[in-house]
């Protein structure tokens, strides 16, 4: 019983805090919409960190999943965003030095 208690006050209503921040975000108070982000700060960091404060649990493995896929889908976003606004768009957010940069982050993404 102690290891479950452990696992919904750790793992459950972290994530559940993260998701009522998110929820937040759609309200029109800017206050309201502050404190949903703290919110989704606060429970998402307790909700990655649970592999490692309840590791007995099953359900940490979510947590340790999305911690290992994190940093790769991260260099991918970033330097597909990089390669492709650094190109000849009428736009121009980059400079097209930049491209070979945001190839680089994209690939090693997949490493």
């Amino acid at each position: 019983m102690q290891d479950e208690i452990k696992a919904a006050l750790l793992l459950w209503i972290p994530l559940a805090i993260a998701f009522l921040g998110i929820a937040m975000q759609f309200r029109r108070q800017h206050s309201l919409q502050n404190l949903g982000k703290g919110f989704l700060i606060l429970g998402g960091s307790i909700y990655l960190a649970s592999f490692l404060t309840v590791p007995e649990s099953p359900s940490a493995a979510s947590s340790a999943l999305i911690v290992a896929i994190l940093p790769a889908l991260l260099l991918i976003f970033v330097g597909l965003y990089v390669a492709t606004f650094s190109g000849d768009i009428p736009v121009r957010r980059f400079n097209p030095k930049q491209r070979p940069v945001g190839l680089l982050l994209f690939i090693s993404g997949f490493a």
